[in-house]
């Protein structure tokens, strides 16, 4: 995955950087007590959308998303949603990360949505 760790540019941070296949990814990580809400999801787009056409975004939350983030729907964004079920499926080699970020690519391409839960894919 070629990961970079947390870096700072002008004006905003960074968790990470990693390189999948043939495109490149910008990390967010939370790791709160309370799902993620639409707005840290517009932000972060803003991040990826400053960035090359090509920069998808994987937006990580220990603790889950609203429904109204996990409902959000766009022909133009960039980004994938995990949750804590997610990353502890992949800790637990249930399912392999390139697998995961494959279908959840896959998913936001035919349908919009950046959200589907690895219960929904294994």
């Amino acid at each position: 995955l070629q990961p970079r760790a947390a870096y700072n540019l002008e004006h905003e941070q960074i968790d990470g950087a990693f390189t999948f296949r043939t495109d490149d990814y910008l990390l967010e990580a939370r790791w709160w007590k309370i799902p993620i809400e639409p707005k840290h999801l517009r932000d972060f787009e803003g991040k990826i959308r400053s960035k090359a056409k090509n920069v998808l975004g994987l937006f990580i939350s220990v603790n889950g998303f609203t429904e109204g983030s996990m409902q959000r729907r766009s022909d133009e964004s960039a980004l994938l949603l995990m949750d804590g079920a997610d990353l502890f499926a992949v800790l637990e080699a249930r399912i392999g990360l390139p697998e995961l970020l494959e279908r959840k690519r896959r998913h936001a391409a035919q349908t919009g949505s950046p959200w589907i839960s690895v219960a929904e894919i294994v």
